[in-house]
């Protein structure tokens, strides 16, 4: 893919990373956008910094058809609250950003605005919903259904038949077993091993996990 403009929102870790991917394939990243607060820079590896109040007015950029967006927030509940606003305004969905050292079947369904980064693989017959935030080295495995708002931290690996409801949080290095499901908003500790359910809004931590707080 190449001559794609794209504007990103947010200037976090994802926002970094999802610059680096869309560079990677000659797209042209136009600026990060940073809604609701002062910034603290005015430039961001070489590419512009923004602020904007997040309303219509200051958004019109992104009404142009040709202009691609991303929404990058790392903090699940910011990204719902963002994407929603600029969704309602531009009538369109995001883009994806998948590093080129990331393998997503062909025969995987993928939704939008996600982003794959280095060493991702996602098997066939993998449902993805929109707005998901896969790190470095997330290994999914065949027949996995994944909501929409989820974070998978870098090294996780997903066993087959799993299930992500909405909004799931999993830390680095934990391990799902097969047949799983993780219920919405619920929050996997790092280096956890999850072998059975975990209902919506539950933390777990551990090997094998176990319930906290």
């Amino acid at each position: 893919m190449s001559d794609t403009h794209v504007i990103i929102i947010g200037t976090g870790q994802e926002g970094r990373i999802a610059a680096e991917i869309f560079t990677a394939q000659n797209q042209v990243v136009l600026g990060f956008l940073e809604t609701g607060k002062e910034i603290s820079t005015r430039d961001l590896n070489d590419i512009s910094v923004f602020a904007v109040a997040g309303d219509e007015d200051s958004l019109m950029v992104l009404h142009d058809q040709n202009i691609q967006y991303l929404v990058t927030n790392g903090e699940i509940k910011k990204r719902i609250e963002v994407y929603e606003a600029i969704a309602e305004i531009t009538k369109r969905p995001a883009t994806n950003a998948q590093h080129p050292g990331a393998y997503v079947s062909s025969y995987a369904a993928i939704g939008f605005g996600n982003i794959f980064n280095f060493g991702v693989c996602i098997n066939p017959n993998v449902q993805v919903g929109d707005n998901n935030h896969f790190h470095s080295g997330v290994t999914v495995e065949p027949d996995v259904k994944i909501g929409n708002y989820c974070t998978i931290n870098a090294g996780v690996r997903i066993g087959a038949n799993v299930e992500l409801e909405d909004q799931v949080f999993i830390g680095t290095g934990a391990v799902i077993h097969p047949g799983i499901k993780l219920g919405n908003g619920c929050l996997i500790g790092a280096g956890s091993v999850v072998l059975r359910e975990v209902p919506a809004g539950a933390t777990v931590h551990g090997n094998p996990a176990m319930p906290i707080g």
